[in-house]
């Protein structure tokens, strides 16, 4: 792999590139990316026509070889040319990934010895840090879509590295900090007056945030309007996270306190996001000969498992997510449309963690859980079976499975402070056993796990993620390319977890751990008070709710 380093590649471009491409042209393209990148394109043409020269293919059965590429720094979007030998002149050929975040590939030579490349946007948020560049040529990329993950053979290379120039900056987009009860919104959003708890967003990039006093707002950011969209007299407002379908642009959310049990809340844009209560029809249970079955220690009968307790009147479930695990199937045993999927949310007060049937609203019991509060979760982007959830530090959350460093599969611990994961593919448990009776009673999902810490008191700390200490997690949300965003609400800063990486990494983005306040700019400047909701758009930038700053803020990483 090559490793590229962090400069301008803007100005180094220009150098690199002044030998070899038309100056009136490049001028305008270090202006225009796209026009940078049609020029690229027509000057790999043009100089392959000029010369007379005969386009070369990739040969599989020679190694490819990276010689340098230039710059060797830069920001996202900058260009790179990577020079080498059997590269071939098939563009579309040649797969290149900065870490595991495949990079798009906008021209190669006829001769087969150079391309270029546009550097991805990549899970780095500390100046200076290292990332591997690994060029495949011929191939496929890797099935799931995570890119490159290791191994070398004959038609790929990997050398050097590239070291990324990081750029963020906070601003504020709605709030003035004078936070009101009942919310004040029909000034414009410089004047709104509001207490942001949590926030989502869809793929038109509409901002939807719920306010402490119960309003749901849509923020209208080129209008310079809130619009509110219910209110506490005719809504019930979730007391967690929202979440947003990746297809349809349904808002979901859970119910808590004093809400039903079994209440869940549905914003559908189609019906221009009105408020709507859905509610589980039907607890599916299972008969005595459906239930898995045990050897009993003492007496050596053959028993059945209890089935699970549904929960109870009152019971809390602060979030709902959206996931297409397991495949579905109709009577006839054809896959259904993977779109349908289901609904997963965890009873915290029980730690039952319920899959439910969006069609019927029918909810099955998949498995047990520690019991705790917890008010977000989100499924991942790229593994879209594994739900991440962030474990809170109100109420005494129950121990329950853990991922130790040596990978051990049944050690126990606090979830506190933490952040966890469920693979919903995997429904296999625990069980205790009782001394006496021999009897064993169906424990934790093998598939749930606490990733973090085993500090669960509440803290902060940076690193591996089985070393990363959290204090009080509010909501947490992946962009686009797998990274974990999270509102650690007491630390007051962002933190960010690397989920492709391996080991996976914590950093905090933004803010100064511990010290709170308010003031917009640089990483090294940027003060919150109490960040709660974090949500990611199709490009990474980032919107945060600031609760007790009273405002909603943009976090751009570049």
């Amino acid at each position: 792999m090559y490793l590229i380093s962090k400069t301008s590649l803007t100005q180094k471009s220009r150098k690199l590139f002044k030998n070899t491409m038309n100056r009136s042209i490049l001028r305008k393209s270090l202006l225009l990316p796209m026009a940078m990148i049609a020029f690229a394109l027509a000057f790999y043409t043009c100089d392959n026509k000029d010369s007379g020269e005969a386009k070369v293919d990739h040969d599989p059965a020679k190694n490819i070889r990276i010689t340098k590429f230039e710059p060797d720094s830069g920001r996202v979007r900058d260009m790179v040319i990577v020079h080498g030998e059997n590269f071939g002149s098939d563009a579309a050929n040649i797969k290149v990934y900065f870490n595991h975040v495949e990079a798009r590939v906008i021209g190669a030579s006829a001769s087969g010895d150079k391309f270029m490349v546009v550097v991805p946007r990549l899970p780095v948020v500390s100046e200076g840090d290292d990332c591997f560049i690994h060029v495949r040529v011929g191939g496929t990329s890797v099935a799931d879509g995570s890119g490159y993950q290791g191994g070398k053979t004959a038609n790929t290379e990997h050398l050097g590295s590239f070291r990324y120039k990081i750029a963020a900056n906070i601003t504020t987009i709605a709030g003035n900090g004078g936070g009101q009860n009942p919310s004040i919104l029909n000034q414009g959003l410089d004047k709104a007056e509001f207490w942001p708890v949590y926030i989502a967003m869809d793929s038109e990039d509409n901002i939807f945030v719920v306010t402490d006093d119960r309003f749901l707002v849509l923020l209208n950011v080129k209008e310079n309007l809130i619009v509110s969209l219910a209110n506490r007299d005719n809504f019930v407002h979730p007391n967690g996270s929202m979440n947003v379908h990746p297809y349809s642009d349904l808002i979901m959310s859970g119910g808590r306190d004093s809400d039903p049990r079994d209440r869940f809340l549905f914003l559908n844009p189609k019906e221009g996001w009105a408020p709507r209560n859905k509610y589980i029809s039907n607890w599916v249970t299972f008969p005595e000969d459906e239930r898995p079955t045990y050897t009993n220690t003492v007496t050596g009968e053959v028993l059945t498992y209890a089935d699970y307790v549904v929960p109870g009147t009152g019971a809390n479930h602060s979030w709902c997510v959206w996931s297409p695990y397991p495949d579905r199937a109709d009577d006839a045993g054809k896959r259904e449309d993977q779109k349908t999927g289901w609904y997963y949310t965890w009873y915290f007060d029980s730690g039952i963690f319920a899959r439910v049937d969006p069609l019927s609203m029918e909810a099955t019991i998949v498995g047990m859980l520690p019991t705790g509060t917890n008010y977000c979760a989100s499924v991942h982007p790229l593994r879209k079976y594994e739900i991440w959830i962030g474990a809170g530090s109100e109420g005494n959350a129950g121990e329950g499975p853990v991922r130790d460093v040596n990978g051990d599969s049944d050690v126990y611990g606090s979830w506190n402070n933490s952040v966890c994961v469920v693979d919903v593919r995997d429904v296999s448990f625990y069980y205790t056993t009782n001394a006496t009776t021999g009897v064993q009673t169906r424990s934790y999902m093998k598939s749930g796990r606490r990733l973090t810490s085993s500090v669960t008191r509440g803290s902060w700390r940076d690193g591996r993620i089985d070393e990363a200490e959290f204090q009080r997690i509010r909501q947490l949300n992946f962009d686009p390319d797998g990274n974990l965003f999270i509102g650690d609400c007491e630390n007051a800063c962002l933190r960010q977890i690397s989920t492709m990486s391996n080991p996976m990494m914590v950093s905090t983005v933004i803010g100064i751990p511990g010290q709170r306040g308010f003031k917009d700019g640089s990483p090294e400047e940027a003060l919150f008070r109490q960040l709660h909701g974090v949500v990611s758009d199709k490009e990474g930038v980032l919107f945060v709710t600031d609760w007790n700053n009273g405002r909603v803020r943009r976090v751009a990483i570049e």
